[in-house]
């Protein structure tokens, strides 16, 4: 499907280890080894390359480090329809009984369990931990029930585009359960008219939030699809702010193996030969400055020429990037955390350098065969 992904980490770790803060780490990551845990996550059909891709990198990290095989149960939810088989075939060269294949080619590759919910009727399974989904109410899409009203959607909130998003998406989060979600817009769902004070998205919000989920958006442009890194930021955003037993433990696990780990992986290996760099970002009077900067010779000069014909300065200033990329980072200098970014491989459609911050680093690794296991729902 994928051969393989370029995609920003963010790596945390405390500064320092008290002797006995060490015995508890130690203490943590033999819990962890001992331990079986299972995600559970939810996606439309338009996030199924999304959720293949994270299922894979979970499994591999936890697997290669740790030696900790996760169960993964992913659930699917598409329309046996003409639409949706093109998209599946057009996307990951399948043939076949359009969802049916897909699932069954998916349950092969990713080593996960998966489930395909024909017509947005969900399997019965336990509480999800998160849901992906996109908006799913474009013109041609028969999952749209107000397919042919979303004109006008803009100018009025009870429009098709915005109604079928809120059916859409309240009836599967309201069955799968998860403890949050993560929606992705086009462009124009974003979009206000004189007069109306709220986008499609902010009724959108209003409507899902009223029923105690927590949303996070991630806004790309309808005609390029998004960055595939920038869509699993999003994700593992959403993925580590949730509520969930699982969630809690993965995140935690995470921590106390980050803080005994002393050596970050190579990103040559991780990513190949490409590209690499390398900065660690300290933080010093109120803005983070570049301290070192540990690069591939060979390709150092061509990251410095990518940054300045971006207009922009290299080393990267923290107190200088746009602002965006400063409000994905504050969180996390707040919490007195060293931060070391990778930039991501510049995907030919897109004009400028993303950033890509708060990607933890279980997205390490190239694309290999997980390994099996046994999880249940």
């Amino acid at each position: 499907m994928l051969d393989f992904l370029y995609a920003a980490q963010v790596h945390m770790w405390h500064t320092s280890l008290t002797p006995n803060k060490m015995m508890h780490l130690k203490a943590g990551l033999k819990e962890i080894q001992n331990s079986r845990i299972t995600v559970r996550f939810g996606t439309g059909f338009t996030g199924c390359e999304i959720a293949y891709t994270a299922a894979k990198h979970l499994q591999r990290y936890w697997k290669e480090n740790f030696g900790i095989i996760i169960p993964i149960a992913l659930v699917v939810i598409c329309e046996k329809d003409k639409d949706v088989q093109t998209w599946l075939t057009q996307h990951f060269h399948l043939t076949g009984d359009g969802p049916q294949c897909f699932h069954r080619e998916m349950a092969e590759m990713s080593r996960c369990r998966a489930y395909c919910v024909i017509k947005a009727k969900p399997v019965l399974v336990k509480r999800m931990d998160i849901w992906l989904g996109g908006f799913v109410c474009i013109d041609k899409s028969r999952l749209n029930p107000h397919r042919g009203k979303h004109t006008d959607s803009v100018q009025n909130e009870s429009g098709g585009q915005t109604q079928a998003t809120c059916d859409m998406a309240k009836a599967c989060l309201g069955v799968l359960k998860p403890d949050g979600a993560v929606l992705e817009n086009v462009d124009g769902m974003m979009l206000k008219t004189k007069g109306n004070p709220k986008s499609d998205a902010d009724h959108v919000d209003d409507s899902l939030r009223g029923h105690g989920f927590c949303i996070q958006h991630y806004l790309h442009d309808a005609e390029r699809g998004g960055s595939l890194a920038d869509r699993l930021r999003c994700w593992w955003n959403m993925l580590l702010v949730s509520k969930g037993g699982n969630m809690k433990r993965l995140q935690l696990w995470h921590s106390l193996v980050a803080e005994i780990q002393a050596t970050p992986p190579s990103w040559t290996q991780v990513f190949g030969p490409r590209f690499e760099l390398f900065t660690e970002f300290h933080k010093c009077n109120g803005a983070g400055q570049e301290e070192t900067a540990k690069s591939d010779p060979q390709f150092r000069q061509s990251h410095i020429d990518l940054f300045r014909l971006n207009g922009l300065d290299y080393p990267p200033l923290y107190n200088l990037l746009p602002q965006a990329w400063q409000d994905a980072t504050s969180g996390m200098y707040q919490r007195e955390r060293e931060l070391s970014f990778l930039i991501e491989h510049l995907e030919p459609y897109h004009s400028m350098v993303t950033f890509n911050c708060r990607v933890p680093q279980i997205l390490a690794g190239a694309f290999a065969e997980c390994p099996e296991n046994s999880g249940s729902i």
